[in-house]
């Protein structure tokens, strides 16, 4: 199923996850992106151009420098924290129900807020019943309102399956955070997902700024025909195919150009060439090594 969003739509535009709840429908990237100054510089630039979630993690390890910008953003230019969407991830060595509430406590702390919007786990440990009691510790923060939306990262359909059919699971996750890019679309994760009503954040959705898609000569003809650059064209495919991209960028001038998607809309053509680009190159580590 695609996306709706048409070209007249704007990064204000939204996804509707299956609790009911509306996030924006494309988010920056911090894992590169480390200093108060600097982290302040690049969400002030992102806000102006219309983002407004903040994708981050406990391991970026960029959290409170996040907080700083957030609290400077509030005190020079009246934007308040509920202008934005926060996201955190919970490591694996904190899925006990003591780690994920010692993590979210620190997070709390760093980002200078008393709620989180996103929380997900990052990745999927070697043990089921690991996962399990994450997860559990994470619906509580859920029916809490401390979290207002929970979710995983890097979990493949049979780590998603084990988890949903738990009987201790009360609560399906709204968001998976995969890799995602034209030349690496895992079909079967993805179908899973959709057919869930788990919406899917795509993370190296530029494949880290690899060559073989950004100089991709299919790319470079769709892009020209819109006057948008490859990049653009690739975050437009993410954004018509219900993906929400997570871009990153530790340029300003860059930021605001990823969010610059929203008056073009690529045709069914197009968008097939580009699904024709897959060959399963993947950028990152592959969670299907991790069994159940």
């Amino acid at each position: 199923m695609k996306a709706t969003i048409g070209k007249t739509s704007s990064a204000f535009a939204t996804f509707k996850l299956n609790n009911g709840n509306s996030i924006p429908c494309l988010g920056l990237g911090t894992d590169a992106i480390k200093g108060k100054e600097h982290v302040y510089d690049i969400l002030l630039a992102c806000y102006k151009t219309g983002y407004r979630l903040i994708d981050s993690a406990r391991m970026y390890g960029n959290e409170e420098d996040i907080g700083w910008a957030l609290k400077k953003l509030e005190k020079e230019h009246k934007i308040p924290r509920t202008e934005f969407v926060l996201t955190s991830k919970i490591l694996p060595a904190d899925t006990s129900c003591k780690g994920v509430n010692a993590s979210l406590k620190k997070t709390l702390s760093e980002l200078k807020t008393d709620y989180l919007d996103i929380l997900l786990i990052h990745w999927p440990t070697d043990s089921v019943s690991g996962r399990i009691e994450c997860w559990k510790a994470m619906e509580e923060m859920y029916e809490k309102k401390v979290v207002r939306n929970i979710g995983v990262s890097n979990f493949t359909k049979a780590h998603l399956e084990s988890l949903r059919k738990d009987p201790k699971v009360h609560v399906v996750p709204s968001i998976n955070q995969i890799e995602i890019n034209p030349m690496y679309i895992d079909t079967e994760t993805i179908g899973y997902c959709k057919s869930k009503g788990i919406l899917l954040e795509s993370y190296c959705p530029l494949k880290q700024s690899d060559k073989a898609l950004l100089k991709n000569k299919t790319l470079e003809a769709i892009g020209r025909g819109y006057n948008k650059s490859v990049a653009q064209v690739v975050l437009r495919w993410h954004l018509q195919n219900g993906y929400l991209a997570l871009p990153r960028s530790n340029n300003p001038k860059h930021a605001a150009e990823n969010a610059d998607i929203f008056d073009f809309e690529l045709n069914e053509e197009e968008m097939g060439s580009i699904e024709k680009m897959n060959v399963m190159d993947k950028q990152d580590w592959d969670p299907h090594r991790i069994k159940n």
